[in-house]
């Protein structure tokens, strides 16, 4: 039986929502600032990029506003007036704003040593974009009037904690990235019922057993890179997840993901993995990255007939058998192995980018396998033994279908220029 308190919240959410969806576009009431006069610490240092350690496609993650361009202080914007561009005026006012199009209040104090949320600047009841990126905030707090916010961008802080996110209910997405969390107790997020995206890479996360998926029906992408998660757990439920970064953690198995039968993109790079197994389940899935893991077999992919970009760099695959009932394949990388043949591409008749490099491929016959390929337009070869013919990019060319746009970094165009000079006949006088 739910308790009283517990009902009065859920009550004070419908409320809330209620008076933020009944907003008028323009209305900007503003309340009193919220003051706190104490000190902590100070706020932490640059962020490290995590980087998808494959040559051709970087990982696919969620983007925020630059925090090295953004350099204005206390600003507040509306729709269309975006917070990387503040000194622009708003070029759609309230008279001209669309009936269909949603009001936005956004305030930005990037870059700046506030040390507590609300500190000398006003939160009012209609601020929808909060952004507070690399600042020394070590608590989320005093945002109970913020009943209409939507983005909460709190990325490169102190905080340890996820609290004081009870009256967002329309809450969307919350950004935590690089800050010193180390738990998320089973509570959290239990008034964010719209909370579509959640960002907690580069913090402090071990295990993740107790994870609040029930309160997470809405989400769709999840980032958890560059923690310290040694198990795949906790992630049931979460009917609409998309999107699940695992990357740059300490993972050694695939397990646990049953249960997300929405999932497009799984992205589990730089971890400890030795073997590609229990994805079954996973039949909506279109991108894979198991980048710079300790892979030896391309296996247990057949289920996936969905999968659309597949990335498999940086591990130790000696064969490419594996691929071959892969038929919506659009983009295949296997750079940085030991592959010595190529193999299984026939059936891959959608393929795009095909990226071997790095591997131990020394037959230019075998290149004739892709001329199935008929969209092909990127292949990447260089750093196989084949490529140190010196008529290396002559022979590929001949070979590889005519659709192809790109040859390792060059454009096709270019390398056929390239050609021409090679062969050209000196010209002058030859007395």
């Amino acid at each position: 039986m739910q308790g009283k308190g517990h009902i009065a919240q859920e009550t004070a959410n419908l409320k809330n929502e209620r008076e933020c969806v009944e907003t008028p576009a323009g209305t900007t009431a503003r309340d009193e600032p919220v003051k706190n006069n104490e000190t902590h610490g100070a706020g932490p240092a640059q962020s490290p990029k995590y980087v998808d350690s494959q040559p051709g496609q970087p990982s696919k993650r969620l983007e925020y506003p630059n925090t090295e361009t953004i350099t204005s202080h206390h600003h507040v914007g509306s729709a269309n007036q975006s917070p990387h561009n503040s000194a622009q005026p708003d070029s759609t006012s309230d008279e001209t704003r669309k009936p269909d199009e949603p009001y936005e209040e956004w305030l930005d104090h990037t870059n700046e040593p506030l040390q507590f949320i609300g500190n000398g600047y006003e939160l009012t009841s209609t601020l929808t974009n909060l952004y507070l990126t690399n600042n020394r905030i070590s608590v989320i707090e005093n945002l109970e009037r913020c009943v209409c916010l939507r983005e909460l961008v709190l990325r490169q802080n102190t905080i340890r904690k996820v609290e004081g996110l009870e009256n967002l209910a329309n809450l969307a997405e919350i950004d935590l990235y690089m800050n010193q969390i180390s738990e998320i107790p089973p509570n959290s997020f239990e008034s964010n019922k719209k909370l579509q995206k959640l960002d907690l890479s580069f913090n402090q996360l071990r295990d993740i057993s107790n994870f609040p998926s029930e309160n997470l029906d809405s989400l769709e992408e999840l980032y958890l890179i560059s923690n310290k998660i040694r198990f795949i757990s906790g992630l049931h439920g979460m009917p609409k997840l998309v999107m699940l970064e695992l990357g740059d953690n300490r993972i050694r198995t695939i397990e646990n993901l049953e249960e997300l039968t929405s999932l497009q993109g799984l992205w589990l790079g730089r971890n400890k993995i030795t073997k590609i197994q229990n994805l079954e389940p996973l039949t909506e899935l279109r991108r894979l990255s198991i980048q710079s893991n300790r892979l030896t077999v391309i296996e247990n992919l057949d289920y996936l007939r969905n999968l659309e970009e597949l990335y498999l760099s940086h591990n130790g695959l000696t064969s490419m058998k594996g691929v071959k009932n892969l038929m919506n394949l659009r983009v295949l990388d296997l750079g940085s192995n030991f592959v010595e043949h190529i193999e299984e591409v026939e059936n891959l008749r959608l393929l795009k980018e095909f990226w071997v490099n790095g591997n131990k491929l020394s037959q230019f016959e075998e290149l004739s396998l892709l001329r199935n390929c008929e969209d092909l337009e990127t292949v990447y070869l260089e750093f196989n033994p084949l490529a140190s013919d010196p008529n290396y990019k002559k022979k590929a060319l001949d070979i590889l279908p005519p659709s192809l746009e790109q040859l390792d970094a060059l454009m096709v165009s270019d390398v056929r220029r390239e050609i021409a000079e090679q062969y050209a006949t000196p010209t002058g006088d030859d007395t």
